[in-house]
């Protein structure tokens, strides 16, 4: 059967002219349900819908040769990089310094890395996941990863793990090596101005393309926890055996969250909900109740608006429908406010002489699966090496491993569509060793 799906439309038509907007949507791409937009007509560069509607921050782009000179400076770092094509179920290339590829598998400096290419349509060519771990010479550690979107959300994301790096360190340099939930705000909002230069100059879809963005930030006495968009980061801490003593975990920045101010700014908020089965090219077919394809917020409870999908769309526009209230790009909703780019941040203390672990995830991860159960098999897998006196390390790269694959698997279960699914695995603190 032909997955189809309801045009943007509002749920108040009559229950005639809805049945009569639903069109076929096999052939489009990055654009089913799960996606993290929806755009109904696909736009061109150059339209009515353009950046230039609105003046972008006034900041210039980094130079090729700035952030060469900042990256050649670092001594140790891993980072993910674009291909020209990549194929289905493809781990991502990426480039090491300080280190050999081996040490990443078997997590001998502490952290594993892994971002696979989902199953798309034949026009997604590229793996839009991308990651960074760099030590700085400070000695403070950086762990980023971005979820790209939209036509060009892998350059995107690659273009903000390269960039958000070089401002936290000049940020951390500037401020006597003293990190603060400040100098966190001030580099987001750094790197985002730049991506929007960029941008310009490169001539990439800023408007309705972007990312969401992971960092944690590791000093001396803190693990500091910054994001905006759906992807997650876990901080857990092991108590004697490695048994559990608790975990804290992002929240996802979804529209129904930030309701109010998405409407105030002149966003619209349209809820839907999806059949189990994902098709082919990821569109899977939209269902409600009522057999109509969309929820009404005012005859629904707030539990079923919460498990739909939530998508925003500019009021009385057929576009972007973004699942995210806090991303970074996306300029058709964010130079109106309606999506800000700005981080929930978190500090947790770090505890020497407890076992502290960081696992981030890109959405892939969590689409299917509950972070409770994440928890539960990180800590399953801490028990048994620590009976089998086997390094910690190394089993926390074999889990990040595991992660990702068993989100790819979840993904297949549901359908032909997968999505991309980037990891990072790291030991903080290892009160064993």
């Amino acid at each position: 059967m032909t997955a189809v799906a309801l045009d943007r439309i509002s749920w108040r038509q009559p229950p005639a002219l809805v049945k009569a907007q639903i069109y076929a949507r096999a052939n489009q791409d990055n654009d089913g349900p799960l996606s993290p937009y929806r755009s109904l007509h696909r736009r061109e560069v150059g339209t009515s819908t353009t950046s230039s509607l609105f003046d972008p921050p006034n900041q210039k782009a980094l130079s090729e040769e700035t952030l060469q000179q900042f990256w050649d400076q670092i001594a140790l770092h891993v980072r993910s990089v674009n291909k020209m094509e990549e194929d289905n179920g493809q781990e991502k290339a990426y480039e090491v310094k300080g280190m050999e590829q081996k040490d990443i598998t078997l997590g001998k400096k502490g952290f594993y890395v892994s971002s696979i290419k989902g199953t798309k349509t034949k026009r997604d060519r590229f793996n839009q996941d991308s990651y960074t771990v760099i030590q700085l010479n400070t000695g403070e550690q950086i762990y980023v990863v971005c979820d790209g979107h939209g036509d060009v959300g892998e350059k995107i994301a690659q273009r903000v793990s390269r960039t958000l790096p070089y401002y936290l360190s000049m940020a951390i340099k500037n401020n006597d090596k003293c990190v603060t939930e400040k100098i966190i705000e001030w580099a987001f909002d750094a790197s985002h101005s730049e991506l929007i230069a960029f941008g310009n100059i490169s001539r990439y879809d800023t408007y309705q393309s972007g990312c969401a963005v992971n960092v944690v930030l590791v000093d001396e006495r803190t693990i500091w926890s910054a994001h905006v968009g759906d992807s997650r980061t876990m901080v857990l801490t092991l108590g004697q055996a490695n048994v559990l003593d608790g975990y804290w975990v992002t929240e996802d920045h979804t529209p129904l969250s930030e309701k109010d101010r998405i409407e105030e700014k002149g966003g619209e908020l349209v809820f839907y909900q999806q059949e189990e089965s994902i098709t082919e090219d990821g569109s899977g077919e939209l269902v409600s109740k009522d057999g109509k394809g969309m929820i009404s917020a005012n005859d629904t409870s707030e539990q079923v608006l919460e498990d739909s999908i939530q998508r925003i769309y500019l009021k009385g526009k057929n576009y972007p429908g973004l699942r995210v209230s806090r991303v970074f790009g996306d300029l058709c909703l964010g130079n109106p406010g309606i999506v800000i780019h700005s981080p929930a941040i978190k500090g947790i203390p770090r505890t020497p002489d407890q076992t502290q672990l960081i696992l981030i995830a890109s959405d892939g991860v969590w689409e299917f699966t509950e972070t409770s159960a994440v928890a539960s098999q990180i800590e399953n897998a801490m028990k048994t090496r620590h009976k089998l006196r086997l390094p910690i390390n190394e089993g926390m790269a074999k889990i990040g491993s595991q992660i990702a694959k068993d989100a790819q698997r979840k993904w297949l279960q549901k359908g032909s569509y997968v999505d991309d699914v980037a990891c990072v695995a790291a030991v903080i603190n290892n009160s064993s060793s």
